[in-house]
């Protein structure tokens, strides 16, 4: 549903992300944890086929165990602050490399063994990588490209394949069922329990995790494999931390590493290691031809009975976050009795919600409720429509009952009561849309806008902010199938919707949540529930909403410098959501130019650079700056003569030009601010002063209110019909 807004590398240098990262580390990992062994299984496997293994081990891979115990020893030597420096990561890359081929032949040796013994049908390998794992999807521009040390191909069979298909399928993230990093000395431990703070190792693969998660389609959690210098432990990431398993020896404890890999290769299941446990590959004569795989997912129906969907073309968006939503999007179909997709299409929405903040699907019934009590009542609001959904539950295959999908669940641990959890929650909504970016000319972008703008309005007047105004929470309809009342485009993405302290509607009781006996839990099988009453700002009992939300790189300026100066007293307003609709136009003016591909080579590089330069950041200082200092619309138009004619119509160039101009004055009135306060403690210094004229530039009040906003894109709208029909006369 929307773009994923990750560093790019060649803009943003690697060590921002990983630093962005060990921010989001603090507090969030535990070590030495038992319970990563037991959900892999490693006491599970029969002893005397361990000791077999091992005896092949230090038998035919004798060399190789030498020759990894010397450049173990080779970097052991080495200072501590010259393992991980910057100046010598070439050479610390070349002793990872090298570590890479006698690796190789040990995970070889436990896999082959394993399949001698085993039939399970399971067939992974460890394999080492030498080039950028990528995506595979469209929905990824941008994404950060790394390369793990060895990951575990999902099928063996791949390696023997050396088709173009099957080759790019190898550096695809989408197959790898788990991944391995790799440290030369064993002074480079991920952290311990002692010291909670998160090396780079740890840094390193949670990074990886992230990205992992990403990629690897319904994952729910990652698992990874870290060996430094003669030591290992094993490491599982999921939405709501990381688990990290005691520390091992690589010989003295090689039985616990045959284990390990005997498992990952030949034993777990995908659900065993990540794979969303609702969610299985679906098989169908009907569906036999589609070029993407399709997925089968537990779900319900418009009454709230258990029903099954599967996926319909490729993923359209998913989330680069480690620990935030892990938001995924999909277009879906019911399925029939009989597996066969039925009913119109629609789009499915997955992604994780604090227990302590009521579900999405919640904040519907209050949209319903400022439909019918709006000062606009009864005429057709240009947002999504909840069809089904709620927290996800599969059943637990002990007693038969159905449970809620949560991270505790998922690491076999008790939640007290009180204690914060994530769960995953899933809905249903229509109608189907396509991103914003993809529009046929301006036209239709801007009318898409000024849809969504409407709605926002009228929301935000019935005390609902939307709160997380971003490109992937505006889309435009379906091409031939316009949205209510003829929108074209229309507002989605209500989970961090923040209710007023008052709502204006007649006092009513609040409605009771249905819950089915056979589908979600908290399910709301319809919406028309006697009207809901809130006379605060959270739902029922929980947080619905934070002072501080939304996606980083469309925040408003105020919402980013509260952001920058830790600032918790901040509260966003409509017109903070307002300007982020602004740098929502300003990102799809770009993809599009972008996605267009157009110009000759050296056009093309550089707008690519420009929209990596605009949407590519990752820390709030960073984007800040970017900000105040407004759209580089100039350099997308001195890009060349196609990047001039599409990306900045006749219809947006007077637009772009006087918001330019109040970023800059915006600024200048922060430069007033601290001559004043100098000016007072020297009076001789002479104070700046601004022309009327420029402080209504300045004077953030005017600006970025609905009107004013609906008003300039009509205006544009208007110029850019009339310049359409002098092109077409």
């Amino acid at each position: 549903m929307a773009h994923s807004f990750a560093a790019v590398r060649d803009t943003y240098s690697s060590s921002a992300s990983h630093y962005n990262v060990q921010k989001e580390l603090a507090g969030r990992v535990q070590f030495d944890q038992r319970s990563v062994l037991i959900r892999l299984k490693v006491q599970e496997v029969d002893e005397a086929q361990v000791d077999h293994c091992e005896r092949k081990i230090w038998s035919e891979c004798a060399d190789d165990i030498r020759e990894l115990q010397e450049l173990v020893e080779g970097a052991d030597r080495l200072p501590e602050e010259e393992l991980d420096s910057e100046e010598a990561e070439c050479e610390a890359k070349r002793r990872e490399k090298e570590m890479h081929p006698p690796l190789e032949k040990i995970f070889q040796c436990i896999e082959n063994t394993a399949s001698m013994h085993l039939s399970s049908g399971i067939h992974r390998a460890f394999v080492p990588q030498t080039e950028y794992l990528v995506p595979d999807q469209y929905h990824t521009l941008g994404f950060p490209r790394y390369i793990p040390d060895f990951t575990l191909l999902q099928d063996r069979a791949l390696l023997a394949d050396e088709s173009n298909t099957v080759e790019s399928q190898k550096r695809q993230w989408r197959h790898q069922a788990a991944f391995v990093e790799i440290r030369p000395s064993s002074k480079q431990h991920p952290g311990n329990s002692q010291n909670p703070d998160a090396g780079p190792l740890l840094t390193q693969v949670a990074n990886y995790a992230r990205l992992h998660l990403s990629a690897r389609l319904f994952s729910v959690f990652s698992v990874s494999l870290m060996i430094f210098g003669d030591k290992f432990c094993l490491c599982i990431f999921d939405r709501l931390g990381g688990l990290v398993s005691p520390v091992f020896d690589m010989w003295r404890d090689l039985g616990i590493l045959v284990r390990v890999v005997w498992n990952m290769t030949c034993v777990l299941t995908d659900e065993e290691l990540g794979r969303d446990p609702s969610v299985s590959l679906h098989s169908s004569p009907d569906l036999s031809s589609a070029n993407e795989a399709i997925y089968r997912i537990h779900g319900v129906d418009e009454s709230g009975h258990r029903r099954d969907w599967c996926t319909h073309d490729a993923l359209i968006w998913t989330s680069l976050s480690l620990f935030g939503r892990g938001t995924s999007i999909w277009r879906v179909r019911m399925l029939s009795e009989d597996g066969t997709p039925a009913g119109p299409v629609r789009i499915m929405k997955s992604s994780w919600r604090s227990s302590r903040r009521d579900p999405e699907s919640d904040a519907y019934q209050v949209i319903e409720t400022i439909k019918r009590y709006s000062r606009n009542a009864g005429q057709p609001l240009a947002i999504t429509e909840w069809v089904s959904g709620g927290d996800v539950t599969v059943e637990n295959k002990f007693n038969g009952e159905m449970e809620t999908i949560t991270a505790h669940r998922l690491r076999g641990a008790f939640c007290p009561e009180g204690e914060e959890t994530v769960i995953l929650h899933r809905m249903f909504l229509a109608p189907e849309g396509r991103p914003i970016w993809e529009y046929d000319d301006e036209g239709e972008l801007l009318q898409g806008l000024i849809d969504a703008l409407k709605a926002h309005k009228a929301l935000a007047e019935g005390g609902l902010l939307h709160h997380d105004i971003s490109a992937g929470n505006v889309l435009l309809c379906m091409r031939n199938n316009p949205g209510p009342g003829g929108a074209v485009g229309f507002l989605t993405d209500f989970d961090f919707a923040q209710i007023s302290e008052v709502h204006a509607f007649p006092q009513q009781p609040v409605a009771t949540p249905v819950k089915p006996d056979r589908a979600y839990g908290n399910v709301h099988s319809r919406l028309n529930y006697p009207d809901m009453v809130r006379k605060k700002r959270s739902f029922v009992d929980f947080e619905r909403g934070a002072p501080m939300t939304g996606t980083l790189q469309f925040m408003s300026r105020d919402a980013l410098k509260a952001r920058k100066n830790c600032d918790m007293q901040f509260q966003a307003t409509a017109k903070d959501d307002v300007e982020s609709f602004f740098w929502v136009l300003w990102y799809a003016l770009l993809r599009h130019l972008v996605d267009q591909n157009g110009g000759d080579l050296k056009e093309r590089k550089t707008v690519n650079a420009i929209f990596k330069q605009e949407f590519g950041g990752t820390t709030t200082e960073n984007i800040l700056q970017l900000r105040n200092a407004g759209p580089r619309y100039g350099d997308a138009i001195a890009a060349g003569e196609y990047a001039a004619a599409h990306c900045m119509p006749y219809a947006l160039l007077q637009l772009f030009k006087s918001y330019n101009m109040h970023f800059v004055k915006y600024m200048d009135k922060e430069v007033v601010e601290a001559f004043r306060k100098v000016h007072a403690a020297r009076p001789d210094i002479t104070l700046l002063n601004l022309s009327e004229d420029d402080a209504a530039l300045a004077d953030p009040a005017r600006w970025f209110t609905h009107d004013k906003m609906i008003e300039d894109l009509e205006v544009c709208l208007e110029c850019s019909r009339a310049h359409r029909m002098d092109v077409d006369t």
